[in-house]
């Protein structure tokens, strides 16, 4: 059975990861490291790649003149480069 409850108020949403990451500043050719021993960030170097791409696509969505803009990551010795590409 379910409880009832009031005056519970909404959650708020995280801010997305997209303000964290430095790329509307990028050019083509810049890269930035993602270096998860310094953030205390111990997921795997998958989740933590998988969620950078994310947090691009999603503010390529909603900034229409990076609406072409591409980037490229890789992972090496437990950190992740980004690269912006086009």
């Amino acid at each position: 059975m379910y409880q009832i409850e009031k005056n519970v108020p909404l959650y708020l949403r995280q801010v997305r990861n997209s303000t964290v990451y430095p790329y509307k500043d990028m050019e083509i050719g810049d890269s930035f490291l993602i270096d998860p021993t310094l953030t205390g960030d111990n997921r795997k170097i998958g989740l933590i790649q998988s969620n950078a791409i994310a947090a691009f696509n999603w503010l390529k969505k909603n900034n229409p003149h990076m609406k072409n803009w591409r980037i490229k990551t890789a992972s090496k010795d437990g950190k992740i480069r980004v690269w912006r590409i086009k």
